[in-house]
């Protein structure tokens, strides 16, 4: 009896599982098809058109697992995917922050840091105080590059560039 079992658990030729074998390979076609022809299309759609025009209800699960498993985009679209396109530009990857502070005497400031995603190094932040509204967003926006382009004499690779609005009026500077 042992001999037996370890036989079976152990040997090449498997009996083939029990319960139902999944979808027809026509049926798998058919989907694999429809995506193609209209890639727009998401699963609850194929289903729904599949179970249409062939008269076969078809659960969007079922055609979800056909998709993952026997359809792969092709690669007519134009450009390279968007895992490509941030690995190649990693090195110019800038992100930008903006948050509010409260400072001691209760007052509202906003602030804008642009920091470098490959050097780990800010750019250049704008500071505004009191309500945000379109203009001065856009304002704090520009302000780190245009003291970026102005202080290129700065070098030093800790040098902090800063900019900060009184009144309207942009205050520009560096720390060292």
């Amino acid at each position: 009896m042992c001999k037996k079992k370890y036989r079976m658990l152990f040997s090449p030729n498997r009996r083939p599982k029990p319960g139902p074998k999944g979808p027809s390979a026509e049926l798998i076609h058919a989907v694999v098809e429809m995506k193609q022809r209209n890639h727009r299309w998401g699963c609850p759609r194929i289903a729904e058109q599949i179970a249409l025009a062939f008269n076969l209800p078809i659960d969007k699960d079922v055609v979800r697992r056909i998709l993952a498993h026997h359809y792969w985009p092709g690669r007519d679209a134009t450009g390279p995917s968007w895992l490509t396109f941030l690995g190649h530009m990693k090195d110019s990857l800038w992100s930008m922050d903006l948050f509010r502070c409260e400072s001691a005497t209760l007052r509202t400031h906003w602030v804008l840091v642009v920091i470098d995603q490959y050097t780990r190094r800010i750019i250049g932040f704008g500071i505004q105080a009191g309500a945000v509204d379109g203009v001065a967003l856009c304002r704090c926006s520009t302000a780190p590059f245009a003291v970026k382009a102005a202080c290129r004499s700065t070098s030093a690779p800790t040098t902090i560039l800063f900019i900060s609005f009184t009144n309207g009026r942009p205050i520009c500077g560096s720390w060292k």
